[in-house]
């Protein structure tokens, strides 16, 4: 069974704070694509590429913002996410890519990054982008741009490829794009690869001491269909919009297509569901003091009491006294 392809939330909120910064109506744009704003509030939860790339369709036709994932990708990651610290803290550009080739599931499950080297040249090559024509040119621009701003971290900020290869077909928007004036490019390629100049890969990266040392719960990627989709309803409980059909719907598959491949996998959608919601319980209910009615309405859960027996049929306590045995277990 094919894996489910997963990138981090923040992808769409860097695409939707651009579109803002544009002037443009970015969450009725979400809307149109059937996103609904509120699933942005957790930058480290998993979402469907198949969903960014249907939001990135409507955006690009209602507004003709061709340049979107240029724009997007370019801004700074100093603090991006524990991801781009890892590669910033690197003390050479070659070992910054290197960890980016290494750690881009925790961020892109499908971005296949690799460091490769043709002739003179070294290149940073990603694989095929599976999605429509549009999507294709903003999520593989959006890709080009990040790497560029990691690069010039150690070649310096006006640093650009001599040479770069694009999956998209020629296209005259991008083409004449600031960030890539002067830039060689070979458009309908099998993927993205972007050349850097050997002597660049010695070069230290910029001091990054002062970047705050950041973790996530979201650290470990989904390696299977299962895990995947539990990530995708976990996004969708945080948006309060943890329906079946809105699950199928994010994952670009027919609701019975869901249902018989979560059977072929001796599941089903209220278990994972219900595994969501409880695990997302005792993170709440152990992390601080806020109401057990709120955090029931905010899981979904209609009354508080089909909450208390959901939690209690699970964890064998009840939430009150779940949270008193974590309050006893604390130092």
């Amino acid at each position: 069974m094919a894996e489910v392809s997963l990138l981090r939330v923040r992808y769409a909120k860097r695409l939707v704070r651009t579109l803002s910064e544009r002037g443009y109506d970015a969450n009725g744009l979400l809307r149109a694509a059937e996103l609904d704003p509120a699933m942005l509030e957790i930058e480290d939860a998993w979402m469907p590429v198949s969903q960014l790339s249907r939001f990135i369709d409507v955006a690009v036709a209602e507004t003709g913002y061709k340049t979107l994932g240029l724009d997007a990708g370019i801004k700074p990651r100093r603090q991006h996410s524990t991801f781009s610290g890892r590669v910033l803290y690197s003390p050479t550009l070659y070992q910054a890519l290197l960890q980016v080739c290494d750690s881009i599931a925790l961020e892109d499950i499908s971005a296949k990054f690799r460091l490769t080297r043709e002739g003179h040249d070294g290149w940073m090559r990603c694989g095929a982008v599976d999605a429509s024509r549009e999507a294709v040119r903003q999520i593989e621009t959006y890709r080009f741009a990040g790497i560029v701003e990691i690069i010039r971290c150690a070649a310096g900020p006006e640093w650009l490829p001599a040479t770069l290869r694009l999956q998209s077909d020629a296209d005259p928007d991008i083409a004449s794009a600031d960030l890539l004036q002067g830039v060689d490019i070979d458009f309908g390629a099998s993927g993205l690869s972007i050349a850097i100049e050997p002597a660049l890969f010695s070069r230290r990266m910029l001091d990054v001491s002062n970047l705050p040392d950041r973790t996530s719960r979201f650290d470990t990627p989904p390696i299977d269909f299962p895990e995947g989709v539990r990530e995708v309803v976990r996004t969708q409980v945080m948006a309060r919009r943890s329906t079946f059909g809105s699950t199928a719907a994010a994952l670009g598959i027919a609701p019975r297509t869901l249902q018989r491949q979560l059977a072929e996998s001796d599941l089903s959608y209220s278990q994972l569901l219900e595994f969501v919601r409880i695990e997302t319980a005792k993170h709440r209910l152990a992390k601080n003091g806020e109401p057990i009615s709120a955090i029931a309405n905010d899981l979904g859960y209609k009354q508080s009491t089909h909450f208390s027996r959901a939690f209690r049929r699970v964890c064998g306590l009840s939430p009150s006294e779940f949270r008193k045995y974590q309050s006893y277990r604390s130092p």
